[in-house]
């Protein structure tokens, strides 16, 4: 049996849950839920059914990640998950050192400076899948390509559902402010949308990318530009930049006819090779990439053994079912 330590009671962690409890399954027990302030906890387990991690200022609830870990205290096979969006990699440090093991949909700490981070890479007690393509199993085969002792020679993928679903728009006749709109409606962007046009998101997933593969970049070593230039609009509301968006339109017009006159398309894409580079980049219409639609997400990988045909892995890369389905695979991972 695994034991559940989580952080994150957002829509991902409230739907892990869920599917948790969908599976009732013996082999899985929370212990601890809640943010990166206040947990429930109960060694014995916690009665997720009975609304333990949405009540959590209700009594039995802790303060600070600290002292959960402190009331967890050495409970055996503990599997800390992170579904927060919080930028921290002190909980992730403190749990490996007690001999816990880790699921992350979270981002930021992968992402620190390498000599911070590296100790999540390479690391058998770290899983990560969710963090690159929702429940794609693009990281499980990156690490089973490198076992094998293939060479990893260049990824190219789109892995924004949101850019992915604005550039589909796009070339569908909408304009640009339009086409943002929509992806506002559907609930496909962050809150501010400029979290996700200035491209740092697909920015993240390149970079633990290209250091799964071996390559002991930082950030500042990427080349990003944004489907968006954020600096320029960084200090609006976020209603006003919505607003302002239609300033846009031109713009991505004049782009979108240059690119279909010659039978391409535009996609935001990561291309991770000797650099890094993460661009809107004009993509032939009838490549994988190319034929790529709305929020699905794309991985093309060549190594040594698929040189002449990339490997090509596609699908949903956005939801919370999908995101919480490759975390729980993760957990499931654990299960002995």
């Amino acid at each position: 049996m695994v034991n559940i330590v989580q952080f994150g009671v957002g829509n991902v962690g409230n739907e892990l849950v869920n599917q948790v409890g969908e599976l009732n399954s013996a082999e899985i027990r929370y212990v601890s839920i809640g943010n990166s302030k206040i947990s429930k906890i109960d060694i014995r387990g916690l009665d997720l059914g009975g609304g333990d991690f949405q009540n959590l200022a209700a009594p039995g609830t802790t303060a600070d990640w600290s002292k959960v870990f402190d009331k967890v205290g050495d409970l055996d096979n503990v599997v800390m998950v992170d579904v927060t969006a919080q930028d921290w990699i002190e909980p992730h440090l403190e749990a490996l050192s007690r001999g816990w093991k880790i699921v992350l949909a979270n981002k930021k700490p992968l992402v620190k400076e390498w000599s911070v981070s590296k100790v999540l890479f390479n690391n058998n007690d770290v899983r990560f899948e969710a963090t690159v393509g929702a429940g794609l199993p693009i990281i499980q085969t990156l690490k089973g390509i490198i076992e094998s002792g293939d060479e990893v020679k260049e990824i190219n993928g789109a892995f924004s559902g949101t850019l992915g679903y604005i550039t589909t728009e796009l070339h569908e006749g909408k304009s640009f402010s339009e086409a943002l709109a929509s992806a506002i409606k559907k609930g496909y962007t962050e809150p501010n949308p400029l979290d996700d046009l200035d491209g740092m998101d697909v920015a993240r997933k390149a970079l633990i990318l290209s250091r799964l593969i071996g390559r002991e970049e930082n950030m500042e070593d990427l080349k990003v530009n944004g489907l968006v230039n954020r600096r320029k609009y960084e200090n609006l509301e976020t209603r006003e930049f919505i607003k302002i968006s239609k300033d846009l339109d031109g713009e991505f017009k004049v782009k979108v006819k240059d690119v279909e006159d010659s039978n391409k398309v535009l996609k935001f894409v990561a291309h991770i090779g000797k650099k890094t580079l993460i661009n809107l980049s004009s993509i032939e219409a009838k490549s994988s990439l190319g034929q790529l639609k709305g929020v699905n997400n794309l991985a093309e990988i060549t190594t040594s053994h698929y040189s002449d045909d990339p490997l090509v892995i596609s699908g949903p890369g956005a939801g919370k079912e999908v995101t919480a389905n490759g975390v729980l695979r993760d957990i499931l991972s654990f299960v002995q």
